[in-house]
């Protein structure tokens, strides 16, 4: 079907939703598509070719604009270019009929114009195409097939202005990419045929004219490279299988084709044209785009090149490393890389050595020729492609590295190709190493191979130059001028990252080279001091100053395990774990920082860290080896430092004591080393928490060890000596403390504050999973239990103080510790310490005291909190939900905590209003400082007045000062929030966003589904509100959208605001701007579920099984929060606009037509939002329905994600519950168009029945589900439920309905109501199986209750009363039901139920005077006893009105009389009034009366009189309902009988009796059907001989089935029960086969 007019941009894909696809259910105008295509019928392009018809259109042609195209064939190319120009301006000025003529004419001169030697010309023409193409818009189709060809072929025009004109000009006719495609596949045969009509063009025959031999050389060039490349991308477009895959049949049958004839022309192009030729050209852009052309047949159709083509084009393709130009040497290797790939045999039909490698060396030797930044990452490709057995691997890796070498010479004189080499050369050389399986097998020849790289190119080579660089850029200079700056920290790069590389592949490999460095530096050091012995050093130094760039940085061990520690171990004879004097000295040289001007360091910046790593390690060895106990307890503190790396083969074993005493030494001689790398480590406060510990090791001691005997305590004395000589060394550096950066003293406090807990709480608390805040927080709360909070936190220290409120020892601040350490084992700040301060606080009189311990915990936390700052996400705290359900997602701990404790001061009434107005203005105060925006203050405010706002304006303000105060700040607020421009002009770094969230936060609303505003605004807040959003209504009207989430999140939350508080002064364009945001995030929402549901559908059904789990898990993750949180805004302004255009209908029905919320104004919009709101309901069920189809923990996946949006399925399921039914039916009908594996019942459905229950959710799924539309598809399956609609319509019932039609429903429903009864009987109370099974009912048992009296009807009460097992859910109700309470009550005569089953008898009563189970359903979840037994009340109370004969039944196959007893007294106390008086009012509104028929109905005695009359004849039956109906069958009695016979009588009262007791249904409806069985044989119908009715009692069926001996007429339903019994298929009166 066609699109209509304007809707051809608004999508450029196929639907990939629902969304989409409800766009398509209207039928629209039909309309002709592209290239003369409606739908999927192409019409009829053919151009008249009648003289009459080839008359007209020449006479058509506008004379103006023939004389203009004539002009176009002069030699001159002055003359074209005016008549080019003045043709487009004419064409401008036409219109599409007047155009149209000249088509046939300009093609003509559109081709001749394209090969003119003036590109001005060429550019010129595709302008007047452009034009033209614009004029005349569909009616170029016809005209199509002749254009296409040169159309193309000038896309590709070797002027780059000139293609790019060509481009626009395709483009003005097919914006849309895919329409190019589409025009270029419908033209294939036409474009290939003129691009190789090209080919064959020769300079001669270029022109007719006298034109210079040197231009038409030039022309043929130009058109021959452009034609080849033009017939490369087309191959490489048409044969592409991604194009038309996801199109209809029709689209793909189409693509199919063209590329067939893609491959066809290709393959005649092969064959007839001799790429040869264009590849031997002397063109160098023939040459090139020939390459293209070869590349591109080989990647898509190497097919078409058999062997003699391969043997033909191999020595051209592998041995094209003679060319010589640069700018051919793109398409050259991307020929040679996919020709040596796609045919690696053609290889061995050449010398290789000869074609292929000499010239090949020559490319290498020569720098690539100048194309270094193409060539040289092309290499380890074209390695890869070497096939192994046409080459000598030694020598040929040798001879490539060497040539790779010797061609660097040429790259130095540009930092690009520079460093293109080197990058090239470290990739050639990995690959290699990492690939040298395949050359050799075996792990012994591998290494041996190995290591000959190594040595031949990384020694030999490499290293062996680098050495030879000068160590300084003036001699670099010198000795070739070419060097550029970065060449020698280049070159150290490529060698450290080969190295790395090494260490990953084969760690051994690197002795190779480790070895050789080792020699090559102690070569250095052992020279006499000389000039070159200092060259040498320097170069070594360069050299390790690269490795620890690039390696030591990164977290590479290598250099300092395999280089560096050997080398200082063999060089210097030392590690720096041996303890001399002289050792230590030369490792303080090698540091530096022995003063503070010693600045020369000889090690960098990361080796000394790892040296002092080091000493910080040995220092905490010395620590662990105390004879104090919390000596080793503050040393696991200590732990949390940096992994060191230990220097391999520098292990010592002397003792800790002498490890520490060179530690010592060392630290002492290069302190003010440690003190400059504290700027980029926090490796110094570490090492000064080590030496404290020492320092206070040293205090205890002093206690212990003064005046010991030296001899008899030697190794005591000795530790105690260490300690007093750190002792020294840290009062000698106590004058650098006091200069330390806040930083690192926070660090260092923090460090020793916590080897003092540990310390402390060592014995206290044993978890290992606890933090230390955690243990000390466990600690203390411990000590809150023991000894009360009076004496921990208030700081009294007896009962006198407690008793008088005053204490000097007050601890706020171990309060605000506590809370903000918010969880510890064993409590929280919410569960255990917020409580136990709140109940002191209330036992204590209102004093100064306790004010100020709560005054103080505050401030504390207010500084702390505007200290530490707020995250913007963070300030998104919700306006319509207490803000103490967010308290946990709140990451800063002071902010979290002071939220914490506002909430619980405020809410438990312990602070007032006051307290809130002196906090706010506190926090206002500080919210400037000068004329600056305190940024960390306005983002605590923002949090903080989401609790403010509630005591500030919940009161009446009795002084009007006050009142006003908070009112200007706040009006100042919005005042300046309004000086920023609108958020969609998004402008960051003004505190923009923090402002809107501020002003956001002043206006909370209240109610989680009717919202109100929660606090009283002034006319002048009002005003400016309204005026905010009305700025961003009006800034939105730019042509870009601005779609960031914080620009998007900010404006929804405004809308919220705005409509929650001004909704009574907007007019229709603010309503127009509300519901249109509205809908946009609401509709991305819907996309991101359906996304999900997509992805899901897609992974069940085609991923691999064994990663569904995993792949499900990584979808709901990348659920975006954002649009979800948009949506729950846009939801609940929704809510909000619903409510009020509810109020206006009822209100304000005849209103005039200027109210925006008039009745009637909004109904599409509403429908279309809710449209999107089912959508987006019916997106996640199927979602969690797919994955169920897998398995119970798939779609627990997805269940578990709707766990942390509740709010927002709580909204979304309120608004799907009052949507309507057109909605619904849209809604339902757009997704099943969708095609996912599971439809909208089924999504309904896995919701309902989910194993993550959203109690809303489950809610709207059982409305919709049990309401229109929905319900007729929700219970029998598709099949069954068309041959019942068929039943329905038809008027004959057919004979064989019963004994062939099986009901059958849906399988969501009937695995539960079809389950074991043994399984449900066992099953727990609550569990959810029989919640499930529960539900099933009370859905199936509604439905039937909306039904009329119809086949299907009785079609599913027989599917019932069919099923074995059904009958055990009235067992399963009265399980939760106390039967004994009842029981007793039986026995000892009462009168009234027992006070214990109230919920259950209530329910029942109300389901039977409601006529539905929806209060039940809606306070069942979350599912506890009292709300199961309410449901299971609301569920026997609607089965006695639905189905009283099934429950008669089941009631009378009881055998056990206490438990039948009970139950009857039951149901006669609460349920059968209320029963008995319904059916009595049914049969009295019922239209029962006629002439032959009456009915009198008595309340009193619950009895209904049934008369019939008919002629002469005359009989009276009697109804009687027992006192315990339904469970007890009516009574039945003929009282009167005139001119019938006695047989008669008992036939028509037995048959009353049948219909009134079988009925399933109304008594009403009974009587009705034995009035009409009455009818029917008075009318001469032959009843049936086996019930001896003409009605048949339950299906209600004529007696059809016809015995072809007697010709008497059955039931059919009596006839298969007659078989079924009889065993047998003879007729019950003459005994022959039926």
């Amino acid at each position: 079907m066609g699109r209509q007019k304007g809707d051809a941009a608004r999508s450029k894909a196929r639907p990939s939703s629902s969304s989409l696809a409800a766009s398509l259910l209207p039928s629209g105008a039909t309309a002709v598509g592209f290239g003369g295509y409606v739908g999927s019928s192409r019409l009829d392009t053919c151009i008249p070719t009648t003289s009459s018809d080839t008359s007209s259109s020449l006479l058509d042609i506008d004379g103006e604009l023939a004389q203009h195209l004539k002009r176009l064939s002069r030699k001159d190319p002055t003359t074209k270019l005016k008549a080019l120009t003045t043709l487009s301006t004419l064409l401008k000025d036409k219109s599409a009929k007047d155009v149209s003529p000249i088509i046939p004419q300009w093609a003509f001169e559109y081709k001749k114009l394209l090969q003119d030697y003036n590109r001005e010309v060429r550019r010129a023409t595709h302008d007047t195409m452009a034009t033209l193409v614009s004029t005349v818009g569909r009616d170029l189709a016809p005209h199509l097939k002749s254009l296409m060809g040169p159309w193309w072929f000038s896309q590709f025009d070797t002027v780059h202005e000139v293609s790019q004109a060509a481009k626009r000009s395709l483009q003005a006719a097919f914006p849309a990419q895919e329409k190019r495609l589409d025009a270029l596949m419908l033209c294939t045969d036409e474009v290939f045929m003129y691009l190789e009509e090209n080919l064959k063009l020769t300079p001669q025959s270029m022109s007719d004219k006298a034109v210079a031999l040197d231009e038409l050389q030039e022309m043929h060039q130009q058109v021959i490279s452009a034609s080849l490349v033009a017939l490369a991308t087309l191959i490489d477009i048409l044969t592409n299988e991604k194009h038309g895959l996801e199109n209809s049949s029709s689209e793909q049958k189409h693509t199919l084709k063209a590329r067939s004839a893609a491959i066809s022309h290709a393959e005649k192009l092969l064959s007839v044209h001799k790429c040869l030729d264009f590849l031997k050209s002397h063109s160098s852009a023939i040459r090139s785009a020939a390459y293209s052309l070869v590349g591109s047949c080989v990647k898509n159709i190497p097919h078409a090149l058999n062997e003699a083509n391969i043997k033909t084009l191999a020595p051209a393709i592998l041995g094209a490393f003679q060319e010589k130009v640069p700018t051919c040497h793109s398409s050259m290797w991307e020929a040679v890389l996919m020709f040596s790939r796609k045919f690696p045999q053609s290889w061995t039909s050449l010398n290789v050595h000869k074609t292929v490698l000499n010239r090949f060396w020559n490319f290498l030797r020569n720098g690539c020729i100048g194309s270094q930044q193409v060539s040289y990452p092309a290499l380890v490709l074209f390695l890869d492609c070497i096939p192994p057995k046409v080459i000598t691997v030694d020598k040929f890796l040798l001879e490539f590295f060497q040539n790779f070498w010797a061609g660097k010479i040429h790259s130095q004189s540009s930092n690009a190709d520079q460093l293109a080499f080197f990058q090239s050369f470290r990739e050639c050389s990995l690959w290699v190493l990492q690939n040298a399986q395949r050359y050799y097998d075996g792990v012994e020849a591998v290494h041996q191979f190995r290591c000959t790289i190594v040595e031949e190119v990384l020694l030999k080579m490499m290293w062996h130059d680098y050495l030879l660089v000068p160590s300084s850029e003036e001699k670099m200079k010198k000795i070739d001028s070419k060097y550029q700056v970065g060449h020698v920290q280049e070159f150290g790069k490529c060698i450290t990252e080969i190295l790395s590389g090494i260490f990953s592949l084969e760690p051994n490999l690197l002795s190779v080279f480790a070895l050789a460095f080792e020699e090559n530096c102690l070569d250095a050091f052992q020279q006499s001091e000389n000039s070159e012995s200092c060259e040498n050093v320097d170069k070594i130094i360069r050299f390790l100053l690269s490795v620890d760039l690039h390696a030591v940085r990164r977290g590479d061990s290598w250099p300092l395990s395999s280089l560096v520690g050997p080398v200082l171990s063999k060089s210097f004879h030392l590690s720096i774990f041996s303890c001399g004097s002289s050792d230590a000295w030369f490792v303080c040289a090698a540091l530096g920082g022995k003063t503070e001007d010693d600045q020369i360091y000889l090690v960098s910046e990361n080796t000394a860290i790892l040296i002092f790593e080091e000493i910080f390690q040995k220092l905490r060895s010395f620590i662990g080896a105390s004879n104090f106990t919390w000596v080793k307890c503050a040393n696991n503190e200590l732990s949390k430092a940096k992994e060191h790396v230990t220097i391999e083969g520098c292990t010592s074993s002397t003792s800790v004591l002498q490890m520490a005493n060179y530690a010592m030494e060392v630290l002492n001689g290069s302190f003010y080393r440690l003190i400059n790398l504290a700027k980029n480590s926090t490796l110094l406060p570490h090492v000064l928490a080590a030496l404290f510990v020492i320092d206070w090791e040293h205090g205890t001691s002093a206690v212990f060890y003064e005046g010991l005997a030296d001899e008899v305590y030697a190794e005591v004395m000795d530790r105690y000596s260490f300690c007093k000589f750190v002792h020294t060394f840290r009062r000698k550096i106590d004058k650098f403390l006091k200069t330390l950066s806040l930083d690192c003293r926070s660090m260092l406090g923090s460090t020793l504050v916590q080897a003092i807990r540990s310390v402390t709480l060592n014995f206290e608390i044993n978890s290992s999973d606890a933090s230390e805040n955690s243990r000390m927080a466990a600690f203390v709360d411990k000590l809150i239990s023991k000894v009360g909070i009076a004496r921990v936190i208030a700081g009294f220290t007896s009962s006198k103080e407690v008793m008088t409120c005053h204490s000097d020892y007050a601890r706020a601040w171990l309060a605000s510790e506590m809370l903000c350490t918010w969880k510890w084992q064993g409590g929280s700040a919410l569960t255990s310490f917020l409580p136990s301060l709140v109940q002191y606080i209330r036992t204590q009189p209102s004093s100064p005291g306790s004010d100020n311990l709560l005054d103080s915990i505050v401030n504390f936390l207010i500084d702390g909190a505007i200290i530490q700052g707020a995250n913007s996400e963070m300030s998104c705290s919700s306006i319509y939900s207490a803000p103490h359900d967010e308290l946990e997602s709140i990451e800063h701990v002071f902010l979290r905590a002071l939220m914490s404790i506002l909430h619980t001061l405020f809410e438990d009434d312990i602070w007032g209003r006051s307290k809130a107005l002196g906090i706010f203005n506190l926090l206002v105060d500080r919210l400037f400082v000068g004329e600056i925006v305190n940024s960390n203050c306005l983002k605590v405010l923002v949090v903080v007045m989401s609790v403010l706002v509630g005591p500030l304006f919940g009161d009446e303000v009795t002084d009007s000062s006050e009142k006003n105060e908070v009112h200007d700040v706040i009006e100042g607020w919005l005042q300046k929030t309004l000086t920023f421009p609108p958020l969609n002009t998004w402008l960051s770094g003004e505190d923009m966003e923090n402002w809107f969230h501020l002003v956001v936060s002043c206006y909370p609303l209240r109610g989680r589904q009717q919202f109100r505003p929660q606090r009283y605004m002034t006319h002048v807040e009002h005003g400016l509100l309204l005026e905010l959003l009305r700025k961003q209504r009006l800034g939105s009207t730019s042509a870009t959208l601005n779609k960031l989430p914080v620009v998007q999140m900010l404006l929804s939350k405004l809308t919220v605001v705005v409509v929650g508080y001004c909704w009574s002064d907007f007019n229709q364009d603010d309503w127009d701007f509300v519901l249109y945001k509205s809908t946009y995030w609401i509709e991305s929402s819907v996309v991101l579920m359906e996304e999900v549901a997509e992805s899901v559908n897609e992974t069940i059904t085609n991923g691999p099984t064994s990663e569904i789990l995993e792949n499900l898990q990584h979808t709901v993750l990348g659920l975006n929060s954002s649009s979800l949180k948009l949506a729950t805004n846009a939801l609940v302004a929704f809510s909000i606009f619903c409510r009020l255009v509810g109020q206006n209908t009822v209100e304000n029905e005849n209103e005039n037509d200027q109210n925006p919320l008039r009745p009637g104004m909004w109904e599409l919009t509403k429908d279309k939002i809710l449209q999107g709101i089912l959508r987006l309901l019916f997106s996640t069920g199927a979602a969690e329905a797919i994955a169920g189809s897998y398995s119970s923990m798939a779609s627990s996946v997805i269940a578990s994600s709707r766990l942390g949006v509740c709010y927002l399925w709580e909204l979304v399921s309120s608004c799907a519950v009052e949507s309507s039914s057109h909605a619904r039916v849209r809604a339902v009908k757009s997704f099943d168009i969708w095609g996912l594996s599971k439809g909208a019942v089924s999504s309904l459905y896995a919701i309902l029945f989910s194993s993550k229950p959203v109690l809303y959710l489950q809610y709207a799924a059982y409305v919709i589900l049990s309401s229109e539309p929905v319900a007729d598809l929700a219970f029998v399956t598709q099949e069954t439920s068309s041959l019942l609609n068929e039943n329905d319509i038809d008027d004959k019932d057919p004979p064989d309905l019963s004994l062939e039609t099986k009901i059958q429903l849906r399988e969501e429903i009937s695995i539960f109501l079809e389950k074991s009864p043994f399984e449900i009987i066992e099953l727990d109370l609550v569990a959810p199986d029989r919640v499930h099974v529960f539900v099933a009912w009370s859905l199936l048992i509604s439905h039937l209750l909306s039904l009329p009296s119809s086949p299907t009807k009785e079609k599913l009460i027989q599917h019932i009363k069919d099923s074995s097992s059904d009958s055990i859910i009235l067992d399963c109700i009265f399980q939760h039901i106390p039967l004994e309470l009842c029981a007793e009550s039986v026995k000892k005569k009462f009168s009234q139920l027992p006070a214990g089953i109230s919920e259950f008898s209530q329910a029942a009563t109300r389901a039977i005077t409601d006529n539905s189970v929806l209060f039940a359903v809606q306070s069942l979840w979350p599912v506890g006893t009292d709300g199961m037994a309410s449901f299971a009340g609301a569920i026997y109370g609607l089965m006695l009105r639905t189905l009283p004969a099934y429950v008669r039944d089941w009631f009378s196959d009881i055998r056990d009389h206490t438990s039948s007893s009970a139950i009857e007294f039951f149901t006669r106390t609460c349920c059968s009034p209320h029963l008995i008086t319904y059916e009595l009012s049914q049969i009295k509104k019922a239209d029962l009366c006629d002439e032959n028929f009456s009915v009198s109905v008595s309340k009193s005695a619950n009895e209904v009189v049934a008369t019939y009359t008919k002629d002469e004849s005359n009989m009276a039956l009697v109804v009687r309902l027992p006192s315990s109906y339904s469970l007890r069958p009516v009574d039945v009695e003929c009282t009167r009988s005139l001119g019938i016979s006695e047989v008669k009588q008992r036939k028509w009262l037995l048959s009353m009796i049948l219909f009134v007791r079988n009925q399933n249904g109304g008594l009403a409806e009974a009587i009705r059907i034995w009035k009409n069985n009455f009818d029917k044989e008075f009318e001469g119908v032959e009843e049936c001989p086996i019930c001896y009715s003409v009605i048949h009692t339950s299906n209600h069926s004529l007696p059809r089935r016809a015995c072809r001996t007697c010709k008497h007429k059955f039931h059919a339903a009596c006839l298969y029960k007659w078989f079924l019994t009889s065993n047998k298929s003879n007729c019950p009166l003459c005994q022959s086969l039926f």
